[in-house]
């Protein structure tokens, strides 16, 4: 309770830079982050929010209401807070198209799925972490076209593979993650998930050990998707200077 309260009372250190559409919390020392319009800005329409910057905050996990709450969500940056785990409420996003974990300090990607991220992300930055491996669902990836990943201690995919992908140039790294099998020496003996999201938006638990690809459906509307290409090339751009 006093970490959320410290972290409340840092919010209040400078005012929430708040459009509407784009909130920026970002170096404030956050430890914990609360939703509700009391702690934070009473002018904030989370349902309405489109880019949301948590970098350089000090937070480790975040609440289960913030993928509910940001049903407009397409840019999330968490750059360079504590966690240590993928936040699993990640996965229920239906609209987010660039994520930025870099400079944390996970030491794994979930071992089956990213839920409903598969089907969205655009541009993905996990540079400077601990990841060793990339799982094999990376191959189902849709619309990734910009994926970070240097500064990872990575074993697998191998050197030559990931030295590829560098560039942007994802097609042979995805080929690659779905047609070769993950090694044993990478599969937790007890992987913990987030849970995969149905057709009807419901959840069930994966096989731990099995990979599936056929149990795994996204329920995303075409015509919904939004069209931000040239944000994502912007964003492509500012993440290589780090």
């Amino acid at each position: 309770m006093q970490r959320m309260t410290q972290g409340v009372k840092n919010i209040f250190m400078k005012p929430v830079t708040n459009t509407n559409s784009q909130v920026d919390l970002s170096s404030r020392q956050l430890t914990a982050l609360s939703l509700r319009a009391s702690q934070l800005s009473n002018s904030i329409r989370w349902d309405c929010v489109v880019t949301l910057s948590l970098a350089e905050n000090k937070l480790a996990s975040l609440p289960a209401s913030l993928a509910p709450s940001l049903t407009l969500l397409r840019y999330l940056n968490l750059k360079a807070n504590q966690f240590k785990e993928f936040p699993s409420v990640l996965c229920a996003f239906k609209t987010l198209e660039i994520l930025d974990l870099s400079r944390n300090k996970i030491k794994a990607l979930p071992y089956n799925s990213l839920g409903n991220l598969c089907a969205t992300l655009k541009v993905f930055s996990i540079a400077k972490n601990r990841i060793t491996y990339i799982p094999p669902y990376f191959g189902d990836f849709v619309q990734l076209e910009v994926f970070k990943f240097d500064g990872n201690p990575l074993q697998w995919p191998p050197a030559e593979i990931m030295a590829a992908a560098v560039d942007s140039n994802l097609q042979d790294l995805k080929q690659f993650l779905k047609t070769t099998d993950l090694p044993s020496s990478f599969v937790p003996s007890s992987p913990q998930d987030p849970l995969v999201f149905g057709v009807n938006g419901g959840t069930s638990t994966p096989d731990p050990l099995r990979r599936d690809r056929n149990a795994i459906f996204f329920k995303i509307s075409s015509s919904s998707m939004p069209h931000i290409v040239q944000f994502s090339n912007t964003y492509s751009s500012s993440i290589n200077r780090q």
